[in-house]
């Protein structure tokens, strides 16, 4: 038996191979899509996320700057003229010793008003060097029934063996009540007063 082949009418080829290729091609290039495009969407969302911080710092940048502004408007608006900065200069050493007490202050001049007159106010003042101790100017305003407590308050002042020493007195007019106000500045040094 004889078998009749006529290659020229129907030639033998295989596409197998040529499909194969085709789809891995196909593959490769949506792989390398999927990929570059994802990528890409990382790249952007990278990118807003610098942006953002960007303007955060910025907006940050801004907020320090006029911060900064206002506090030197803030500092440049306090005028302070030479008495008030020593007497601030005074409030803070006072502060910074915190030994001195109003409670002992209170309690050591009390002893030294006369019955019938009464302490309408009581002014610390400056700090003083005293050597180590502490000492201050204290103006004591009161008000007495006559002139003469002005005397027996200083009197008795003067014999507080340190605790106190004298500056300048001065008494006003009475007033209506019939009351004499009569003002007394002294040293208190409440370490002369433990002494004794």
């Amino acid at each position: 038996m004889r078998i009749n082949v006529n290659l020229s009418n129907r030639p033998f080829t295989n596409h197998r191979l040529l499909w194969i290729s085709l789809a891995a091609i196909v593959l490769i290039s949506l792989w390398l899509t999927l990929s570059v495009s994802g990528q890409k969407s990382l790249t952007i969302a990278r990118a807003d996320q610098q942006e953002q911080m960007v303007k955060g710092g910025e907006e940050e940048l801004v907020r320090l700057k006029k911060e900064i502004a206002e506090r030197q408007q803030a500092t440049e608006q306090v005028n302070i003229n030479p008495q008030d900065a020593f007497q601030l200069a005074a409030a803070r050493r006072l502060l910074g010793l915190k030994s001195f007490s109003w409670n002992r202050l209170l309690t050591d001049i009390e002893g030294y008003v006369p019955e019938q007159a009464r302490i309408t106010s009581i002014k610390v003042g400056e700090m003083l060097a005293d050597g180590s101790a502490l000492a201050a100017r204290v103006e004591i305003k009161a008000l007495g029934k006559t002139a003469a407590q002005l005397t027996d308050m200083m009197s008795k002042l003067d014999q507080s063996k340190g605790l106190f020493l004298l500056g300048e007195t001065g008494q006003e007019q009475p007033t209506d009540e019939g009351e004499v106000p009569f003002t007394i500045n002294v040293i208190y040094r409440p370490a002369r007063g433990e002494a004794q």
